[in-house]
């Protein structure tokens, strides 16, 4: 356990889909969605104020806002090693439309923040190998 007085961090990313943000929206922010992308159980509610339990329980949280298909911002708490006991760190996925010449596509611009430092490189490394790179083969791009 890490004492309550700890460095944290932010990641940013950026992931473009061929698709277009609704189709984004309904893989990324709902339940079967959820599973199709992890290949593991999920709970996921989908309104301001419900609870989410991903990959069997490693992840847990609450969604602050949802704007479908523009906005979703939650809070999540990991269940890894030293991660301290009750910390939330909150994320923010941003479905950012992009026209392009004969497409139209879906940008995600993802913020989590509230990050312990510790944790930074394997939770950006993990956003990529469990979410985008996952998404891109059910979605495409």
């Amino acid at each position: 356990m890490i004492s309550s007085n700890f460095n944290t961090g932010s990641i940013r990313q950026s992931i473009r889909f061929d698709a277009r943000p609704a189709a984004v929206w309904a893989l990324f922010a709902t339940a079967l969605g959820q599973a199709n992308i992890t290949g593991a159980s999920c709970f996921w509610e989908e309104e301001v104020g419900g609870s989410f339990f991903l990959f069997d329980g490693y992840c847990t949280g609450t969604t602050l806002e949802r704007e479908p298909p523009v906005l979703l911002v939650q809070e999540w708490i990991f269940r890894e090693e030293h991660w301290p006991d009750s910390h939330v760190s909150k994320c923010r996925f941003e479905f950012v439309e992009e026209i392009g010449l004969d497409s139209v596509y879906c940008r995600i611009e993802f913020t989590q923040w509230d990050v312990p430092e510790p944790h930074l490189e394997s939770l950006s490394n993990g956003w990529v190998r469990y979410y985008w790179t996952p998404m891109r083969a059910l979605l495409g791009g």
